[in-house]
């Protein structure tokens, strides 16, 4: 196999293309892959001079490769010389598999290109669990506009370590956009319901969204007078002031300030107010 490949990626002209046709044609291709198990190391080298024109033999041979070394090499060469292959691998995320799901969407991963996370978002919406964190957790540093509602959603999932994980993409995602998933998850009732850690660390992620909306949805939680003092409103007024001061910037402390003053704000919250702007250097 190894003095045909390099023969076949020599030769020039037709004769050339015709030996490489054959050597290259897809069925003769399924049949190496067991040899090519055998001896990546050996085998890739000499089959990277064939790449061009004969992309549809070698995505045939990565079809029959499992998953594994052999498989990694010969997807690393392609994807090096240029060959997507995002629709080979695109397909395989139609199937009812667990294994084989969670398997391509590591190597969608690790191929890494935008229509690849792309391709990872579609499975957002998987019924498996162990799919959605896969898929989350691949799209960690790799935000693609193809998956903010996906994303959005996340925020929703019934696992707190997946909701946990949508938000630390938009996080990291630095797209103003995204601040109405997160200010819609907020607004559900359900969300009191979440432990305090998480509600805090949405109100942390929400306040380093310096935008109108985001400012307009900390003063609507501060206008509510609570004159008898629910306690839900309370703590949720006390989350907002903990991230507004962690924020620190001259819009948080001016809006902190603000509210600081007014007549109906509880005295727990306008002494965390003073604690906070105490930090972060503003008048209290």
């Amino acid at each position: 196999m190894l003095r045909l490949a390099g023969l076949a990626a020599e030769r020039s002209g037709e004769f050339g293309r015709v030996l490489q046709a054959a050597f290259l044609d897809p069925e003769r291709m399924k049949g190496l892959a067991g040899l090519y198990e055998r001896a990546p190391d050996v085998l890739t080298p000499a089959l990277k001079g064939l790449v061009k024109g004969g992309e549809e033999g070698l995505i045939a041979l990565l079809g029959e490769l499992p998953s594994g070394e052999a498989q990694r090499q010969l997807q690393e060469m392609l994807t090096a010389e240029g060959v997507d292959l995002t629709p080979f691998y695109s397909k395989r995320l139609s199937s009812e598999e667990e294994e084989v799901l969670l398997d391509t969407i590591e190597t969608l991963g690790r191929i890494g290109t935008e229509p690849a996370m792309g391709a990872i978002a579609r499975t957002l919406g998987s019924a498996l669990t162990s799919v959605r964190h896969a898929a989350l957790k691949a799209l960690v540093g790799h935000y693609t506009e193809a998956a903010r509602i996906g994303l959005g959603r996340a925020l929703k999932d019934p696992s707190q370590e997946n909701r946990l994980l949508a938000l630390q993409i938009l996080k990291e995602s630095g797209e103003p956009r995204v601040a109405w998933a997160i200010i819609s998850t907020m607004d559900e009732p359900s969300f009191e319901q979440r432990d305090a850690d998480e509600q805090a660390t949405f109100y942390e992620t929400l306040a380093g969204f310096q935008d109108d909306r985001t400012l307009g949805h900390f003063k609507e939680l501060f206008a509510k007078k609570n004159l008898f003092r629910n306690r839900s409103i309370i703590n949720r007024q006390l989350m907002a002031v903990e991230a507004l001061g962690k924020i620190g910037t001259e819009h948080a402390r001016e809006l902190l300030a603000q509210v600081r003053s007014r007549w109906y704000i509880p005295g727990k919250v306008k002494r965390a107010i003073d604690a906070g702007l105490s930090r972060t250097g503003g008048a209290a």
